[in-house]
């Protein structure tokens, strides 16, 4: 009988003090409902808030093994991530924002079809508090990568899953939201397999999504282009994972790893 894979969930916070016991609580809930050994790994980016004292208030009721790390310096989602998925030991890995927590039948849905791909990228049927600037934002943006860099995925800005033992090679340089872009460049030229499932966005009850900042869409171009240099025009690709990472995955059946 083959094993259940074990799921690190990256929980990334910067002042969310008023979601961050709901998102543990609620995050805990439904990874204890999933067969397998599970965990949660909380970043706090250098919060002013009490953010991270919430987060190690609810880690003390977690029913599943928690790690609360925290930033003693703001550095920005992409480094956030980066430290969480350093962190993570279990078979998959998924990064959640704390504005919208997964269910258990969403988690398993990631895991599911993680069985025949090496990355499952989430997507969002619609976008709740967009406004119609930033919808046509998002779709211009999703046009521009898909003409620079040939990634074809309905939502290049959302929740993904991955196996860590690809981590090293997915690690992600930038500190900003170009992180969701730069791993999926990096994907495609690694000739990973992709997948797709639904994953309902959330509306937000607390705070500004980062996207609506003028700052973070100047930076995001920025790195996109940059990004674009470098790895379509001096053509420095990043390297490729040997073979044997991919006979790491005890969970798959050999079916399922010929087919992934």
């Amino acid at each position: 009988m083959r094993p259940d894979p074990g799921i690190s969930v990256v929980l990334m916070a910067y002042d969310e003090e008023p979601l961050v016991a709901d998102v543990i609580d609620a995050t805990g809930r439904a990874l204890a409902q999933l067969p397998g050994d599970h965990e949660i790994v909380f970043v706090d980016d250098a919060s002013r808030d009490r953010t991270r004292a919430v987060a190690e208030e609810a880690a003390e009721r977690c029913p599943v093994p928690i790690r609360v790390i925290h930033h003693e310096t703001n550095r920005g989602s992409g480094a956030t991530k980066r430290t969480g998925f350093d962190a993570a030991t279990r078979d998959l890995v998924i990064g959640v924002p704390c504005d919208n927590p997964l269910t258990d039948e969403e988690f398993a849905a990631f895991a599911g079809a993680a069985r025949v791909a090496d990355i499952v990228c989430g997507y969002r049927p619609q976008r709740p508090g967009y406004t119609w600037r930033m919808l046509w934002g998002s779709r211009i943006y999703r046009t521009l990568i898909r003409v620079l860099f040939g990634v074809r995925v309905r939502d290049v800005g959302w929740i993904k899953l991955f196996r860590r033992s690809l981590h090293p090679y997915l690690s992600v340089e930038s500190d900003g939201v170009f992180n969701h872009v730069e791993m999926l460049v990096k994907a495609r030229y690694m000739g990973l397999d992709l997948a797709e499932v639904p994953c309902p966005m959330r509306r937000r009850t607390h705070g500004t999504p980062s996207i609506a900042r003028p700052d973070v869409i100047v930076g995001a171009l920025a790195q996109t282009l940059a990004f674009w240099f470098r790895t379509c025009v001096l053509r420095r690709h990043p390297a490729s994972p040997p073979d044997d990472v991919y006979a790491m995955q005890p969970w798959r059946t050999a079916d399922e790893r010929q087919a992934g």
